[in-house]
């Protein structure tokens, strides 16, 4: 079986998605932002916003809150170009 991170590790940065930082230091004021959740089950990214300056309040786009804590945030990347949207 492979080694699941370094999968996960090389998806990750072949995304362009490496500038994590600590949950502690993410936005709190609304801004939809990427979310990371490890768990033992598996990992996995999430978008989601937080309005709670003081506490874990994150709350998954799609409106309920996910199963354990965030470790890990960044900015959402930039959309698709024009050319790349469906019509």
């Amino acid at each position: 079986m492979p080694d699941v991170m370094k999968l996960f590790d090389a998806g990750v940065e072949a995304m362009g998605m490496t500038d994590w930082q600590p949950i502690e230091t993410a936005l709190r004021d609304g801004t939809e932002i990427l979310l990371f959740f490890p768990r033992r089950s598996g990992n996995f990214i999430a978008t989601g916003s937080s309005d709670d300056p003081a506490g874990d309040g994150w709350r998954e786009t799609w409106g309920h809150r996910p199963w354990g804590k965030a470790s890990h945030w960044q900015p959402l990347p930039d959309p698709p170009s024009s050319q790349h949207r469906s019509a």
